[in-house]
């Protein structure tokens, strides 16, 4: 064989086999689905992390606002009474007297 053959011969067996393209194309999309990966993994700690700070500074994790940290606070009659207070209907004193009151 002459030198010219052997080289589009070559030519040839690399466009079927893959090639450097193919195996270069291979490796970016290894080295993009390992990086898609660890972000995952990092939003992943960062949530467990977010939901067990939410869980012991007393605040709910589905919500924005404390949680409930007492049955008081699901008591009606102490909601209403904290709102008069409030917006000034009853003072202090009177305050803390209808609260020992109510339990």
């Amino acid at each position: 064989m002459n030198r010219t053959a052997m080289t589009s011969r070559s030519a040839k067996e690399t466009k079927v086999m893959g090639g450097m393209d193919d195996m270069s194309t291979m490796m970016w999309w290894m080295a993009l689905w390992g990086l898609v990966s660890l972000v995952v993994a990092v939003l992943a700690v960062v949530g467990v992390v977010a939901i067990v700070r939410g869980r012991r500074s007393g605040q709910s994790v589905l919500t924005s606002g404390p949680a409930p940290a007492d049955a008081a606070n699901a008591d009606p009659a102490m909601q209403e009474l904290r709102r008069r207070l409030a917006v000034g209907e009853i003072d202090e004193d009177e305050y803390l007297q209808r609260r020992a009151a109510l339990q």
